[in-house]
């Protein structure tokens, strides 16, 4: 389980072989997403895309200010759901598949829609899946042309969870969910 950030600093920020402290393995660029998965000792943990375009685990050592900001704070919206909880939104750039919080599928996210992400009443709030850290936690959808919420659930679960788009790339402008960053 992580929390999905965006690299604010304007800096591009080294990202060293976890364990090595020295052995440098990729980049952060400016207002590129990753998920902090923690810290390790001094060192920020992070799972990032590198340029090969694969999904590695790093760890980042003094970063900048604003290099590890929490995505919430750069999200598309807020939105007051049917429980009366105030939510950060992101919204899609393509179609994706939403999952339960056990992993089944729940249905699918329409391009142009809006997530409502789940929210514990922090920032820090804001998580990925463990075994998917590239998965976002949602917990409602808008559902298109229409527009209306829709509780995502099931399986045990009060969320779910969607893929945010690593795969496409780490911008705001490639990732499938974005936000203002």
């Amino acid at each position: 389980m992580g929390t999905p950030s965006v690299n604010k600093s304007g800096y591009y920020v080294d990202v060293m072989e976890v364990g090595s402290g020295t052995t440098i393995i990729g980049q952060l660029e400016p207002n590129e997403a990753f998920i902090f998965t923690g810290y390790a000792g001094s060192l920020y943990a992070v799972h990032f895309k590198t340029t090969s375009g694969s999904m590695a685990n790093g760890q980042v050592s003094s970063p900048p200010t604003y290099t590890m900001s929490n995505i919430a704070g750069y999200a598309y919206s807020t939105i007051t759901n049917a429980d009366g909880i105030s939510r950060y939104t992101l919204i899609s750039r393509r179609s994706a598949t939403i999952y339960k919080g056990d992993g089944t599928t729940w249905g699918t996210l329409a391009s142009g829609a809006q997530v409502a992400l789940t929210w514990s009443g922090s920032m820090s709030g804001i998580f990925t899946g463990t075994s998917n850290p590239t998965w976002i936690a949602v917990s409602y959808v808008q559902q298109m042309p229409a527009g209306t919420w829709v509780k995502v659930d099931g399986a045990g679960y009060n969320y779910g969870f969607i893929p945010m788009g690593f795969e496409y790339g780490s911008s705001g402008n490639t990732l499938t969910l974005y936000g203002t960053f």
